[in-house]
């Protein structure tokens, strides 16, 4: 019975066990599906979050995971790689930030809210010579220079407190105490809040600008040879003076200074030596002036003495006396001992001026008066000069119109032998007729045609009317004499001038043996070397040349025996009195006597009276003019002396 209740049962149990059997492998087939649908979900998250947790740590270089799905893994995907592209993108721009930073050529010095320096650059330590441990924790009042005061300070932190920057210039102090000058920008750095948590200062050394600008405003104020201040400087401080005496009273002298015959010197020894002579000059001039009084070069060989604070005109005599007196001694200029000479104007403040234009015009018109009356020598302003100046601006005026009215003139004075009275040659002399005024003396009008400049236009004037006046007394069947006409020293100032009278002469049809260029002494001490050439080409060409006025300007022989001259014209000062002044009469004998000594004929000039002429022949003159044969006579007149052509 129990055999036949477990065979009975069999089938069940067999049953039992299958279920058992397929319930055991449903349960690992689910276990299995669990862990693998468990493995691919957590798969993805966890190479995620490894990749994550090497970016946290710093590796932005850990290969991410890539999970294209449109599901949180591939979001998630995507949300990290955009996170590790925007840290790289920072880092780099970190990396060029602390790049910028040290090598910034700005020193950069960072504060904290308690003005601590916590951190400087690389330009800072190299500008200040301190290092970054020298510095950080410390006040950046330990580079204060001393050079700015409290309110400076105060200012300026008041600025940056109210505008959150500040920028200008400071002086500081670097290691080794050198105050040096550098451009600040002082910026602060808030919070979200508001709150101020760095301060920025970022500076640069500005001592080389500062050297450079100071060169350009000394080139400005300053003249370059003597290192004396110029015009622009000069003008400054007349007006600074002249505004003080304006609100205190009392007087200033204005003395302006011409050097006499520099033209001379440059050309004798050239420009460099010329250069070196306006510094000692300078020095020279310099020592007679007190520390609060200037000295200023106007230009070329001028200088202009500002004297502040005088008691009167003889206080400014008494400085233009010690500057004369200064220069008795020469000069030792490169070796070479030069005796040099100043002429002097002053004028005064507030009588003579009251403004920077009329102090040194009316100084300039005194300098004048003081060459006027020999050179060397010093003369004030007075207001009869001011009338003379506008006289002679109202005469340049009717001068121009003159030469284009043909009010202008030629008239000829006869030259003959002292010893037979024929007629050797004629000099031509211009005459300027004013419709009003009748003759105007040439002494009057030719220094104006020279200061103008219109001499140049009137002597090639003069110089056509002799050639075509010469043709058209050839032409009228006369023997024609050489003609003299007369240079003027502003045409040497001109270049071309040789090559300009030849060029005239040849265009009139006429050979250079028939004019006769004559010069005055006093010219030739202005006349430098490279003026003695342009006479040496006229001479070559084939004009005789003329020293007029001999006597006057104190030739010296050497310098008359270099000279490329044909005739000696005695000055008719010496004329005049030689029958009763035996010193006159011992001059003109030495005259002669050494122009024939040198091979130069002798023409004595002004000659009114036979005993005169008597005189003259005695001694061996070769030639005179006067009005003893003729007084200058117009064109039509000359007739009467020239010879007729035979057949």
């Amino acid at each position: 019975m129990r055999e036949d209740i477990t065979s009975a049962f069999a089938p069940a149990r067999a049953l039992q066990y299958r279920i058992l059997g397929v319930g055991a492998s449903l349960g690992l087939l689910f276990a299995w599906l669990s862990w693998t649908l468990a493995a691919r979900i957590s798969s993805p998250v966890r190479a995620i979050s490894k990749a994550a947790g090497s970016v946290a740590a710093g590796n932005l270089d850990h290969p991410l995971p890539q999970f294209s799905r449109e599901d949180e893994i591939g979001n998630l995907s995507r949300d990290l790689a955009a996170m590790v592209k925007r840290l790289r993108y920072e880092g780099e721009q970190l990396k060029l930030a602390a790049l910028v930073f040290g090598n910034n050529s700005e020193a950069v010095m960072i504060s904290d809210v308690h003005n601590h320096i916590i951190t400087v650059n690389r330009a800072f330590t190299e500008i200040t010579g301190y290092s970054e441990s020298e510095v950080l924790g410390q006040n950046p009042r330990l580079f204060a220079s001393g050079h700015h005061d409290q309110k400076f300070y105060r200012d300026l932190w008041q600025a940056v407190l109210e505008q959150g920057c500040w920028r200008g210039e400071m002086w500081n102090r670097r290691k080794n105490g050198e105050v040096y000058p550098e451009w600040l920008s002082i910026t602060l750095v808030r919070d979200e809040r508001g709150d101020v948590t760095h301060h920025i200062g970022i500076f640069l050394d500005i001592t080389e600008r500062k050297r450079r600008e100071e060169k350009m405003g000394h080139l400005a104020n300053f003249d370059q040879i003597t290192d004396l201040p110029n015009r622009t400087l000069l003008n400054d401080r007349m007006e600074q003076t002249i505004a003080s005496i304006e609100r205190r009273g009392g007087y200033a002298a204005v003395l302006f200074i011409d050097l006499d015959h520099f033209k001379q010197i440059n050309d004798s020894l050239g420009h460099d030596l010329g250069d070196v002579l306006l510094k000692q000059l300078t020095l020279r001039l310099h020592n007679c002036l007190r520390r609060s009084d200037t000295l200023a070069r106007f230009g070329g060989d001028e200088f202009v003495v500002l004297l502040t604070d005088v008691k009167d005109g003889g206080e400014a005599a008494m400085v233009a006396e010690k500057m004369l007196a200064s220069l008795k001694e020469p000069l030792d200029v490169s070796g070479h001992s030069l005796h040099v000479a100043i002429s002097i104007g002053i004028a005064l403040c507030p009588d003579d001026g009251v403004d920077t234009v009329s102090l040194l015009r009316n100084a300039d018109l005194a300098m004048y008066r003081a060459k006027e009356s020999g050179r060397g020598r010093y003369a004030f302003y007075e207001e009869e000069m001011t009338q003379k100046a506008g006289e002679r601006l109202r005469l340049e005026t009717e001068l121009r119109e003159a030469i284009a009215g043909g009010q202008l003139q030629l008239y000829y004075q006869p030259k003959l032998s002292a010893q037979d009275n024929r007629l050797l040659g004629i000099e031509a002399l211009l005459r300027w007729k004013h419709p009003e005024f009748g003759f105007v003396s040439p002494a009057t009008f030719i220094p104006v045609a020279e200061q103008s400049g219109l001499i140049h236009e009137i002597s090639e004037w003069v110089l056509r009317q002799a050639v075509m006046q010469q043709r058209l007394w050839q032409a009228q069947g006369f023997e024609i004499v050489p003609v003299a006409v007369n240079l003027s020293v502003a045409q040497f100032q001109r270049p071309g001038l040789a090559e300009g009278i030849s060029r005239i002469v040849q265009e009139g049809g006429l050979k250079a043996c028939w004019i006769e260029l004559e010069l005055t002494e006093g010219m030739l001490l202005e006349l430098g070397s490279k003026n003695i050439e342009v006479l040496n080409r006229l001479h070559d060409a084939g004009f005789a040349i003329a020293l007029d006025d001999f006597g006057t300007g104190y030739s010296s022989l050497s310098r008359l025996k270099r000279l490329p001259i044909s005739y000696l014209k005695i000055d008719q000062n010496f004329v005049r009195d030689i029958v009763t002044d035996a010193s006159d009469r011992s001059i003109v004998s030495a005259t002669v006597a050494l122009a024939h000594a040198l091979n130069l004929r002798v023409i004595a000039e002004g000659v009114e009276h036979s005993d005169q002429l008597d005189f003259i022949r005695s001694i061996g003159c070769d030639e005179y003019q006067g009005y003893l044969f003729s007084k200058p006579v117009p064109a039509e007149e000359v007739v009467r002396f020239l010879n007729r052509k035979e057949g």
